[in-house]
C-alpha cells in the first residue's frame, strides 16, 4: 500500500512456541495462531457463540470492577484494592474455567481441513519444541530480509515471561497469578522453550540480525509487572520494556 518503513521491530517468542501444544492437541497444524478453529470455522455453532459472550461478559466485569475499585479516590484505599484483587482473581479464574472447558469440548469434536491444515502426526513434545523453534527462526530471518531489501533496519526481541525460572524476584501479586489454572500448558512449555530460543537467537545474530533476549529484563525489579497468568505487563512493565527497546533500537541505529 506505499507504507515505507525505517525500523521494524519484532517482539515475540511466547505464543509463537506455547501455543503450538493446544494446537497440535486438537489436530490443528501447529504454526497456525491460536484460536484458529474459531477464526476458521465458517459453519455457526451455537457452543462457541455462548463461549464468547460469556466470556466478553466477564472481561467487562473485571474491566468494570478495575475502574470502580482501582482508580481515583478508591485507589487509595489498602481495603478497596485488596477486595479488588480478591474479586479480579476470581473473575480471571472463571475466564480461565470457560476456556478449559471449551477447548475440551473441542478436542472430542470433529474438524474439517479448512480448521486442521496440512495432516501433522502426533509427535513428542521435544520434536513439536525443536520443529516451532526451526520455524520461529526461519521466520525471523525473512522478516530481516524483507526489511532489509527495503531499506529499514530489523530488531528482534525475546519477550520477557512470567514462566521463566529466576528471571524476576516475584511480588505477591505475580505469585498470586502463577497459581491460577492456566489455559495451556505454559509453566511447562515455557521452561523448557525459552533456552530453546535464546540458541536460536544467537544463532539468528550469526546471520546479521540485530537479536537481543529480554527474558532477564526484570531480573532485579521488586515491583509488580505483570498483570496476569498469560505475561501481559501493567504499565510499570510496558515502560521499562520500552525503554530497553527503544535504547537497543537507538543503539543499533547509529
Amino acid at each position: 500500500m506505499g507504507a515505507e518503513f525505517d525500523v521494524v521491530v519484532n517482539l515475540d517468542g511466547f505464543n509463537e512456541i506455547s501455543l503450538a501444544r493446544s494446537n497440535s492437541k486438537l489436530g490443528i497444524h501447529p504454526a497456525s495462531p491460536r484460536g484458529w478453529e474459531l477464526y476458521e470455522q465458517r459453519a455457526v455453532d451455537l457452543g462457541r457463540e455462548a463461549y464468547v459472550a460469556e466470556t466478553r461478559a466477564l472481561l467487562a466485569e473485571q474491566a468494570a470492577w478495575r475502574e470502580r475499585l482501582g482508580t481515583g479516590l478508591a485507589a487509595r484505599s489498602a481495603f478497596l484494592l485488596r477486595v479488588l484483587d480478591r474479586v479480579d482473581a476470581r473473575l480471571a479464574q472463571q475466564i480461565v474455567d470457560e476456556a478449559v472447558a471449551f477447548r475440551a469440548g473441542l478436542n472430542e469434536a470433529e474438524l474439517g481441513f479448512q480448521v486442521t491444515g496440512p495432516f501433522v502426526p502426533d509427535r513428542p513434545d521435544a520434536e513439536l519444541l525443536e520443529n516451532m523453534v526451526e520455524i520461529w527462526k526461519r521466520s525471523s530471518l525473512q522478516m530481516h530480509a524483507v526489511a532489509t531489501v527495503a531499506g529499514a533496519r530489523y530488531f528482534h526481541f525475546l519477550q520477557p515471561n512470567l514462566w521463566v525460572p529466576g528471571s524476576k524476584p516475584f511480588t505477591e501479586a505475580e505469585r498470586s497469578q502463577q497459581q491460577l489454572q492456566v489455559r495451556e500448558d505454559y509453566p511447562d512449555t515455557v521452561p523448557e522453550s525459552y533456552p530453546a530460543l535464546i540458541r536460536a537467537g544467537e544463532e539468528l545474530t550469526q546471520h546479521g540480525v540485530a537479536f537481543a533476549s529480554l527474558v532477564d529484563l526484570f531480573e532485579d525489579e521488586p515491583r509488580t509487572v505483570y498483570k496476569d497468568s498469560c505475561w501481559h505487563f501493567n504499565q510499570l512493565g510496558v515502560e521499562q520494556l520500552a525503554q530497553a527497546i527503544g535504547d537497543a533500537v537507538a543503539a543499533g541505529s547509529r
